[in-house]
Formats: C-alpha cells, sequence, structure tokens
C-alpha cells in the first residue's frame, strides 16, 4: 500500500513535464507560416529548435508535397499535443483535396411529417449577413532587408513573371521588402501549380 502511495504522488508530480510545452519560437514559425516569409523560417533552422518546431520548419519550407504531408503526420502523431496541430491538419486537408479526396456525400432522408388541422403563420426573419474577408492567395519570391536587392529580383524574375515590392515595417521600425506576383489566385493550390511551372523558389502567401 505504502508503494502504491508513492507511485501515485509521483505520476502527479511527473504530470506537469508530460505536458507539451510551447517552443521558444513556435509563435515566430506560426506568423511566418501565416505570412510567407519563407526566408526567415529558413534562418530559423540554425536556431536551437524544439523537436517539434523542427519538424514544422521542415514541413513548411519543403516543396515537395508528399514529404511535406508525411512530415506533418509525423508531427501529430509524435507531438499531438503541439501547437502546431492546427496547421498540421489544415495543411494536410489541402494536400487532400489536391489528391482528389472529396468527402463522402450525406444521405438526407425525408421527414416523417404528420398533416395538422392548424398551421401556425411563421413570420420570416432576416437572416444576419456574415462580413467575413476574401481571401485570396498569391507567390512571395523572397523578402529583402533592401529596398535595392528586391528590384534586383524583380529585374531577375521579369522574363518569367511579374512581380512587385510589398514594402512592411515592423514594430522596431525595421523594413522587410517581399517580392511577390502581381496576381492572385482563389486557392492555395492552384498559385502553387503556377508557382511550380516557374522553375524558381516561391512560397504561397494569403492575403485578406
Amino acid at each position: 500500500m505504502l508503494i502504491k502511495k508513492s507511485l501515485a504522488m509521483l505520476l502527479l508530480c511527473l504530470a506537469p513535464v508530460a505536458l507539451a510545452q510551447k517552443g521558444a519560437f513556435t509563435d515566430n514559425i506560426l506568423q511566418y507560416a501565416a505570412t510567407g516569409d519563407v526566408d526567415l523560417l529558413q534562418n530559423l533552422k540554425a536556431a536551437p529548435l524544439a523537436p517539434d518546431e523542427k519538424l514544422a520548419i521542415d514541413a513548411i519550407t519543403s516543396s515537395n508535397g508528399s514529404q511535406a504531408a508525411a512530415l506533418y503526420q509525423k508531427l501529430l502523431v509524435e507531438f499531438p499535443n503541439s501547437s502546431f496541430t492546427a496547421l498540421c491538419r489544415a495543411r494536410l486537408a489541402e494536400y487532400a483535396l489536391v489528391l482528389g479526396a472529396t468527402p463522402k456525400p450525406v444521405e438526407i432522408k425525408p421527414l416523417d411529417v404528420k398533416p395538422s388541422t392548424q398551421i401556425p403563420t411563421i413570420e420570416p426573419k432576416p437572416l444576419p449577413v456574415a462580413s467575413a474577408p476574401a481571401v485570396r492567395y498569391t507567390l512571395q519570391f523572397g523578402s529583402f532587408s533592401t529596398k535595392a536587392a528586391a528590384e534586383k529580383a524583380i529585374r531577375d524574375l521579369k522574363p518569367k513573371v511579374s512581380a512587385k515590392i510589398l514594402t512592411v515595417e515592423d514594430e522596431t521600425g525595421n523594413k522587410a521588402f517581399k517580392v511577390r506576383w502581381t496576381e492572385y489566385r482563389a486557392d492555395r493550390d492552384t498559385a502553387r501549380a503556377f508557382g511550380a511551372m516557374l522553375g524558381v523558389d516561391f512560397f504561397v502567401v494569403e492575403e485578406r
């Protein structure tokens, strides 16, 4: 009995350690994944990353769809409580759509409604209109610390694709000059398919 009580107390002490803790760079990785800062993600590979952070960066920066999907699956299996689980599931769902894995149709059975002698009058109510921002997808070919470097990248891309410079300034006043495609697509896969034909490094980003 004394051994069982001691074991129970030991498990209670170790329980908080067993919980998945957020790595030091998790928030940065999620932010760069959403904004398409592939250069910053590549730079983070040299940092002291947690195992789930390393898997996440390898998956996000991979240009091979099947390899990226395998890495997302590995992250979900080995780190089920990771902060990257939502990102993994979203990217795996996108990959499944590319492969044509459409959901099965749901059979709707008619309701067995008995006739009533009195039909109540129902006043129609206006439906609320959800003002969700429109999402569109484009390609990013790099993020540079100087405008001159970004302009050179645009000149190099000119024979293949039209690009523009998007200037972003952070809270400290530092500016980043992102080189992006001048066109947009309605979904991520269509944009990625176009980028794959260019033969250059790129990253799909979403804009609202």
